[in-house]
């Protein structure tokens, strides 16, 4: 098993595009990512939840400054959130294509897009 520390931000991204879109696994390639990583998600996505309620500083701190870590207990699951990193940047470009008058969001989005991308590369990187 591989522990792999995501910044919130970016857990939050794949986790919720996971949700959206689970991975078909048979029994044989054990636990998807999400399956395997659920408690860690769900205990965050609580305390995002409160904090998003009673405190936007440390919602914020917590998003973009902190870290999760999370574990990849096959290849399989690597390669199933870079599909979903893939998949969440696709999403991103298409806001960005259709353009729109928050010239701010788009500059966002193409910001996220770099930084999920240098996550890509990181975690293909455990790959070799």
């Amino acid at each position: 098993m591989t522990e792999f520390k995501f910044r919130s931000w970016e857990f939050v991204r794949v986790m919720v595009r996971l949700e959206k879109a689970p991975a078909r696994r048979s029994k044989k390639l054990g636990p998807s990512f999400y399956q395997a990583n659920r408690d860690v998600w769900e205990k965050l996505d609580r305390r995002l939840g409160r904090l998003a309620e009673s405190d936007a500083q440390a919602f914020s701190d917590l998003m973009m400054k902190q870290n999760v870590t999370a574990a990849f207990g096959t290849p399989d699951q690597v390669r199933e959130v870079s599909v979903a990193l893939d998949d969440v940047v696709g999403e991103m470009n298409r806001v960005i294509d259709k353009g729109g008058e928050d010239a701010e969001l788009l500059v966002n989005l193409e910001n996220e897009i770099k930084e999920l991308k240098a996550l890509k590369r990181r975690l293909n990187a455990t790959l070799s």
